[in-house]
């Protein structure tokens, strides 16, 4: 998914993507962390600033821990996006600069 909206976002003038979670289905399997991760960087290389929520299946249980999904999710990722407005608790909550852009 992410690779095609990285080759079809001039066609499509996208300027940002929000991933609303569950980037993974089961949070303490590193390698599907490790997969999200890599597709998701596939928006980065493309240039298209984006913006991911953690669903119940990234953070672990009831208590909702976050530690597996900050290693490849936290606010260090974003910081480089032109987007990036700042953090709460390491991306649990964030701000985003999204402007309206007329496309006409």
């Amino acid at each position: 998914m992410e690779k095609w909206i990285a080759d079809i976002k001039e066609a499509h003038k996208i300027k940002y993507v929000v991933h609303t979670g569950d980037l993974v289905d089961e949070d303490d399997k590193p390698e599907q962390l490790n997969v999200a991760s890599a597709n998701m960087k596939m928006l980065e290389d493309g240039g298209i600033p984006y913006g991911v929520l953690a669903g119940n299946h990234d953070v672990f249980g009831k208590d909702a821990k976050y530690d597996n999904y900050w290693k490849p999710f936290g606010e260090v990722r974003f910081k480089r996006q032109p987007t990036y407005g700042g953090s709460y608790d390491n991306n649990r909550g964030r701000m985003r600069w999204i402007g309206y852009l007329s496309l006409q």
